[in-house]
């Protein structure tokens, strides 16, 4: 015998069962449907936050690492702050866009631009091949070099350097050093240029021979793990490895400077829009001293011009 359908009241008639539950599941599509309909337009919402009324973007998004002083690094209050975000904030101003800072890790500072989640890398960030492969540059804007932190005292930091300008004897002194750090563990920031120097892990460094470079998050992390025993040494930018020798008792940089490097901007290969814009307002910059001012509030020079 079949199963008699429940009989349910429905307002002003009678339904089965059965046809309650399919319209019900009607009126649930109907509501699910909006639902989505919502969900999406918030979601566009806020992908267009950077935007104005006519579909332009209004915000710089710029991708950063605040452990990186002086270029940045974050306040008292919490703020970013240092000579990258001072050019940011410059460039931004020329661009006639509102700028958003974005501190990251900083070996997700040149993917987050590539993706297109940040429009700009400003982070100490020195032009390599490998990361050509992943952004384009803008012009240069500071010349660096990796150096050896050591502990006051390590003969390391007794290697010297009569004449820069002489390259076989700079050439001699790196070779003396590197063989001072093979077996030796080398502090290093992850997704710099220090780490791939020590450890050999891109196409633009060989790597120290019997080296082990150990990643921290921050050069300061890393200071901190020499002083108790757990490296030996720390490599890392020149000017950011003054302000940590500066910042940490009993330890120095070694006067010798291990490479040749230049910093420029990181944005998405298929923004060359952007690209030129940036560049251009640079060249202003650096035409006008603004560069070198904002340099020169925090106790360095750019060396454009000279």
């Amino acid at each position: 015998m079949q199963k008699q359908l429940p009989i349910i009241n429905d307002g002003d008639s009678i339904v089965p069962y059965k046809k309650a539950m399919e319209a019900n599941m009607k009126k649930f599509g109907k509501i699910l449907v909006a639902v989505l309909m919502l969900a999406t337009l918030v979601g566009a919402c806020f992908a267009f936050t950077a935007c104005n009324n006519d579909g332009a973007k209004d915000t710089l998004i710029v991708a950063t690492n605040c452990e990186f002083e002086p270029f940045e690094y974050l306040d008292d209050n919490g703020n970013p702050v240092g000579i990258d975000m001072d050019i940011a904030a410059a460039i931004a101003n020329e661009l006639g866009l509102k700028l958003q800072i974005k501190d990251m890790a900083f070996d997700s500072v040149v993917g987050s631009v590539a993706s297109g989640a940040c429009d700009i890398a400003i982070a100490g960030l020195t032009v390599t091949e490998e990361r050509k492969q992943s952004v384009n540059f803008t012009q240069t804007y500071f010349s660096s070099s990796q150096v050896v932190i050591a502990k006051n005292g390590d003969a390391i930091l007794d290697v010297t350097v009569s004449d820069p300008e002489n390259e076989d004897e700079v050439a001699a002194a790196i070779a003396q050093i590197e063989s001072m750090l093979n077996g030796k563990r080398v502090g290093v920031q992850n997704g710099t240029t220090g780490y791939s120097y020590v450890s050999g892990d891109s196409d633009d460094y060989e790597g120290v021979a019997g080296a082990t470079a150990v990643g921290f998050p921050s050069g300061a992390l890393a200071v901190q793990a020499m002083l108790n025993g757990n490296v030996d040494y720390v490599i890392i930018d020149m000017v950011p490895a003054s302000k940590l020798a500066a910042a940490n008792q009993g330890v120095s940089v070694s006067e010798v400077v291990l490479t040749g490097e230049d910093y420029a901007f990181g944005i998405a290969k298929n923004n060359s829009d952007l690209l030129n814009k940036v560049n251009a307002a640079l060249d202003k910059l650096i035409k006008n001293g603004t560069i070198e001012q904002i340099f020169q509030k925090y106790g360095y020079s750019s060396g454009l011009g000279e």
